[in-house]
């Protein structure tokens, strides 16, 4: 909707899960509360991606006799105090801006790109200036914003990451949140937050989920008009290791980028299947990889003295493949950003041209109408 001003906003009207049943307002899960620490941080910065920003929020409540009541499952269905293992939900509603359409409105796959590294710039720098941690990358969190004038030569199209219902406050340089619940949405759930192995969740978990987003993407279409392409398969899982659409050469050279910086190092090389096949190599995919970029055959970027030994590599123990890995989580993750950094502006790249020629043949048609 409109506000009075005449910019679009978003209204959110759900039933939040709270992690405070008789205190509502000191909820420290509220995403209310993530919201307006993000902008109170980020608002002063110079940025080049938009983050959700709150308009106007609250619990909704009703009068009941002369009590004002907040509406919640607590007070719907009366739970006991001894009830500890009910899920307490709280009517919210939150105005927020911007405005962003599902992620399957890109055009192709460079915007998809563009729209990607957008989220994860703002995820990054998030769990950087505000210590919150996203913790549910997926296809419904992450919308396409597209700037109502665009001016030439610059890219018009932006990704948006938005709710924050289940993020976690990290402790202070720590970067981690305890693993007591599974979060996120399944189908994107990293490896060890799918298995509730011992450890920590940090921003590599994020990072894991964009991979398989794209993964999905990649083999099932990014925007409707090439999902109708897909013919029917119900073996998802054959298809997924069938190959990408064709057509999304940089995409899937992306992909394989990301796998590198994720598992292809000591800590993970026995614990993970490589995507990266002999008949899969990324030479194939050299047309369509920005200069810049690494190799992904080491892509964490740590030096020999910083990997674990090969007898420490287990799955789950203690300390183990996934467990070692984090250790140098900032390094991966500033290896990580840089892959989608590069990929994008070769995206944006592309999308240029794209403008370009689509300028010259409104020209031509232009004149052979005046002709």
């Amino acid at each position: 909707m409109d506000d009075p001003e005449g910019e679009s906003v978003v209204i959110k009207d759900y039933w939040a899960i709270s992690s405070n049943r008789d205190g509502v307002p000191d909820d420290k899960s509220n995403e209310v509360r993530h919201l307006k620490l993000i902008d109170e941080k980020l608002k002063d910065l110079t940025l080049t991606f938009p983050y959700s920003k709150v308009v106007m929020a609250g619990d909704v409540r009703f009068k009941l006799g002369r009590k004002h009541i907040t509406d919640s499952t607590n007070e719907l269905f009366n739970y006991e105090p001894e009830d500890d293992d009910k899920y307490v939900r709280v009517h919210r509603r939150v105005v927020l801006q911007p405005y962003g359409s599902n992620l399957d409105t890109v055009r192709n796959e460079y915007e998809l790109i563009v729209v990607l590294t957008d989220a994860m710039k703002c995820h990054n720098t998030i769990l950087r200036k505000c210590n919150i941690l996203h913790r549910d990358i997926s296809s419904g969190n992450i919308m396409v914003v597209r700037d109502s004038n665009p001016v030439a030569g610059k890219c018009a199209v932006h990704g948006l990451l938005i709710d924050f219902d289940n993020a976690a406050s990290v402790g202070l340089g720590s970067g981690h949140v305890g693993n007591d619940t599974c979060s996120g949405t399944h189908p994107y759930m990293s490896i060890d937050n799918l298995e509730g192995a011992p450890g920590r969740r940090t921003a590599l978990d994020d990072w894991e989920s964009l991979l398989y987003l794209i993964c999905w993407l990649g083999t099932m279409g990014v925007n409707r008009d090439d999902c109708k392409k897909r013919e029917r398969n119900d073996n998802w899982a054959i298809l997924v290791q069938d190959e990408f659409m064709p057509e999304y050469k940089l995409l899937k050279a992306l992909a394989l980028y990301l796998h590198g910086a994720l598992f292809n190092h000591q800590e993970c090389r026995d614990t993970v299947n490589s995507l990266i096949s002999d008949s899969d190599s990324l030479s194939e995919q050299s047309d369509y990889l920005p200069d810049d970029v690494d190799s992904p055959g080491d892509g964490s970027g740590m030096d020999s003295a910083t990997k674990a030994p090969k007898e420490s590599v287990g799955k789950h123990k203690k300390g183990g493949a996934l467990a070692q890995r984090n250790k140098d989580k900032d390094k991966i993750v500033a290896k990580l950003l840089q892959i989608m950094c590069l990929f994008a502006e070769n995206a944006k790249a592309k999308l240029a041209s794209f403008e370009e020629r689509e300028s010259a043949e409104d020209f031509e048609s232009d004149t052979s109408f005046e002709d």
